[in-house]
């Protein structure tokens, strides 16, 4: 990876002197093609790495996973849900039903379905969530020693006259080095499985990994993987956690766009303590209650 720079006019809140080598942590650089690199001026506030973490988002939802089964009993079921049902009397939820007929009855149903929450009427007739395809590719460089550990926040331009690019490289100390970026809208298809990267944003994310290092060269780092995703979005910005307004026992998490993984365990803390106790004391639920999605439409 490219030596790390100076900072030359760091915060008067910084823990750093300068002028001084960024410490591993959070490096925001401006990435012209064919030109000097040149730190952010955002470098000059840093995260140290002593209060830095890396989550890698399989390994810690299969932690997670694996700790709800062993240790709490939960028993995973897989299914493809058409509807949620309800007690017609109450308009309170039930369970779920199941594409291939069966049912699975609930007193509480938590909607967490990401991009894929508005196929679904009941959140649908409510607020709309949208999908955003963002691209990644995932590297191991044959030396990976030489790959310093900052996590990188590029603005990168192919030529001069291009768009600019916002993409991200995170080492990770497995050795492997992930580098995601170039989003667009995008209708998520129904299976996950067929969810692939568009050559031309893969293309551009090995130019970026070319660029960034020697290392992450092709031929000098091995392909791990090329992978797109889909990031829920609101129309509003804000994820939409709480009960749905007249389907009691009927929660939602969904549109946290690209915070997905750093928010989730407080989403999931505040949803139990909703669930469980009637109130969150985690969060405040309240601005993302996707009872705001009434008032709007009331308002209108």
């Amino acid at each position: 990876m490219v030596p790390a720079p100076t900072a030359t006019a760091p915060s008067p809140h910084s823990p750093y002197q300068s002028p001084h080598r960024l410490p591993p942590g959070l490096v925001h650089l401006v990435f012209h093609r064919g030109l000097t690199v040149q730190p952010h001026p955002c470098c000059g506030r840093l995260v140290p790495p002593e209060t830095t973490a890396q989550v890698h988002p399989q390994l810690f939802t299969r932690a997670l996973l694996s700790f709800a089964t062993a240790e709490h009993g939960v028993q995973v079921v897989y299914g493809d849900v058409q509807r949620i049902e309800l007690n017609g009397t109450e308009d309170c939820a039930a369970g779920v039903s199941f594409r291939d007929g069966r049912t699975l009855s609930a007193d509480a149903v938590v909607l967490a379905l990401g991009p894929w929450s508005g196929r679904l009427p009941l959140v649908s007739s409510l607020f709309n969530v949208s999908g955003l395809k963002a691209h990644s590719i995932v590297l191991r460089p044959q030396e990976p020693n030489a790959i310093s550990p900052h996590a990188l926040f590029l603005r990168y331009q192919p030529t001069p006259a291009s768009e600019t690019l916002d993409p991200e490289v995170y080492p990770r100390p497995t050795g492997e080095v992930y580098i995601c970026g170039l989003s667009k809208e995008a209708i998520p298809p129904d299976d996950p499985e067929e969810i692939v990267g568009e050559p031309g944003s893969i293309a551009m994310l090995h130019e970026i990994a070319a660029t960034v290092s020697n290392h992450l060269k092709v031929g000098a780092a091995e392909l791990v993987a090329e992978q797109a995703c889909f990031l829920p979005c609101t129309d509003d910005g804000l994820p939409v956690i709480g009960e749905i307004p007249g389907a009691k026992g009927c929660y939602v998490a969904t549109g946290h766009s690209c915070w997905g993984i750093l928010n989730g365990p407080a989403t999931g803390a505040s949803l139990a303590e909703l669930i469980m106790e009637g109130s969150a004391t985690t969060v405040n639920l309240k601005p993302f209650s996707p009872a705001r999605f009434l008032r709007e439409n009331d308002s209108s």
